[in-house]
């Protein structure tokens, strides 16, 4: 009895200490976002894995958990005998991840606009607004997190956790952050949400899936306009 009961506390400790690792490692992965997103971390720049361990003050287990999960979703790469970078994403890299996102979020916008009640179109509203006031202020770095927080609560709204969990790993916040840094022309960003509103407004799931689609797309074919010349051809 005292042995089984010996195991079980042994077991539950062993349980515990992963989960406050992997709890840990989230903290860091969303540090590291957070640095790319405020480009404190340029394309081409390595992590070295030990240095910022040193710098959070933790162990380099859940960093090196952290890296390994950024490389999974191509926000990283590993070099064998080198390290860790952050991805220069290629012109092809950017186009493909907006075609993935118009899929994601034009099924996200559909589902969602069928559950919705007038406070969660109220709110949306207010971050358009908000997307508004900062692009008049030429502020892009608030702008990108408004435009995140606008999809991230579609997708919510979506009620579909697979979906919603699925958009999260892509971490499309920073591919946004990384095409509306090569994109000349950033005057239009904020407006061209006006279709999703009137289609969420007027709770048409139909338009407002055909309206996402058309609001990711046309992005992709003003990027692909402006670097035409680094696109390889089929």
């Amino acid at each position: 009895m005292i042995d089984n009961h010996l195991q079980e506390t042994v077991e539950m400790t062993a349980i515990k200490e992963k989960l406050s690792k992997q709890v840990l490692s989230v903290t860091i992965k969303n540090h590291i976002l957070s640095l790319i997103l405020q480009e404190k971390i340029k394309p081409g720049e390595r992590i070295v894995e030990r240095t910022l361990a040193k710098e959070l003050g933790v162990s380099q287990a859940p960093v090196r958990e952290a890296l390994r999960d950024l490389v999974l979703i191509g926000i990283l790469r590993n070099e064998t005998y080198h390290g860790t970078f952050l991805c220069d994403f290629s012109v092809q890299e950017i186009l493909e991840a907006y075609q993935v996102r118009a899929a994601i979020e034009s099924m996200g916008i559909k589902l969602a606009v069928e559950r919705m009640t007038e406070e969660d179109i109220a709110s949306l509203k207010k971050i358009y607004d908000k997307m508004l006031h900062q692009n008049v202020k030429k502020n892009l770095t608030k702008l990108i997190e408004l435009d995140n927080q606008f999809h991230g609560e579609i997708m919510r709204l979506s009620g579909n956790k697979v979906l919603f969990h699925l958009w999260n790993t892509l971490k499309y916040d920073i591919w946004t952050k990384i095409s509306y840094n090569k994109i000349s022309d950033k005057k239009f960003l904020a407006a061209r949400h006006s279709d999703l509103i009137t289609a969420i407004t007027q709770k048409n799931a139909s338009a407002a899936a055909e309206a996402m689609k058309h609001h990711i797309l046309d992005l992709e074919d003003v990027f692909a306009k402006e670097f035409k010349n680094q696109i390889p051809s089929s």
